[in-house]
């Protein structure tokens, strides 16, 4: 067992090794929430924008901070050669203020980082342009 103090209080856990580190961690951003992009005409979407379907309709991931600049709904993005416009995209997370009992108010932010699968669904486009960030 380690034995790490963090803030006064000692956390014991076993040695664990991990398989597959790797798979994750992003080498594009370290903020846990991301919006997929997701392709309404694969055949395991079916042109639904409920949920993602299928991890196979994924075709691009993007942060969440920068999923505002690069796919709004009726941008064009480009990925591996084919023009993709924006259709719609889920709703972000929210937030809200939590009064503390000494009467200062604090930003709370209400989501759980694990179960969130936020997805812009977008489709093939002819468009002979591409949208660049705002």
């Amino acid at each position: 067992y380690v034995s790490i103090t963090i803030n006064q209080y000692e956390l014991n856990t076993p040695k664990k090794s991990i398989k597959k580190p790797w798979s994750s961690v992003s080498l594009r951003s370290i903020e846990p929430i991301s919006y997929s992009i997701v392709n309404l005409n694969h055949p395991l979407q079916g042109r639904k924008t409920d949920k993602i379907h299928s991890p196979k309709a994924v075709i691009d991931t993007i942060p969440y901070s920068r999923v505002f600049y690069y796919a709004y709904p009726g941008a064009i993005i480009m990925h591996r050669g084919i023009q993709y416009k924006v259709i719609c995209m889920d709703d972000p997370p929210t937030t809200a203020i939590q009064q503390q009992q000494d009467g200062t108010d604090n930003l709370c932010i209400n989501y759980n980082f694990r179960n969130v699968d936020l997805a812009a669904y977008a489709q093939p486009t002819k468009e002979k342009y591409m949208t660049r960030a705002l």
